[in-house]
């Protein structure tokens, strides 16, 4: 089994119900096998948004202190990832961080002010 390949196939199998046009499912699918080709591995993926309606996939995984910033630097250069949340274990010094990525439209507003900016 190819490895982006088989990712692609389980997902658009396990997630094929979960309320996402097919396009739009097969396009955010094709993202988080480009993530798990870059090192994003045990990941969890979840369909975001409010019943019946969905509008994109949320992403789910623990990564290695020494991969956060490889990984950070591919998955926020991907246009449909529309938040990103880290949350580090290990004290004083982390060891591990979980990381929440939110892939999809971007949420209708602006947000607060200057968020946009300060993550360019």
């Amino acid at each position: 089994m190819a490895r982006g390949q088989g990712i692609e196939q389980e997902l658009l199998h396990l997630l094929r119900h979960g309320g996402l046009q097919k396009d739009n499912l097969a396009a955010l699918v094709k993202i988080i096998a480009g993530f798990h080709e870059k090192g994003l591995n045990h990941i969890k993926v979840f369909p975001k948004g409010i019943p019946p309606v969905y509008e994109g996939l949320g992403i789910k995984s623990i990564i290695e202190a020494g991969r956060l910033n490889n990984l950070l630097t591919v998955i926020l250069n991907e246009a449909q990832v529309n938040s990103v949340v880290v949350f580090p274990y290990g004290v004083p010094v982390f060891d591990a961080a979980e990381v929440v990525v939110g892939l999809g439209p971007t949420p209708v507003g602006p947000g607060p002010a200057g968020v946009r900016e300060a993550a360019e």
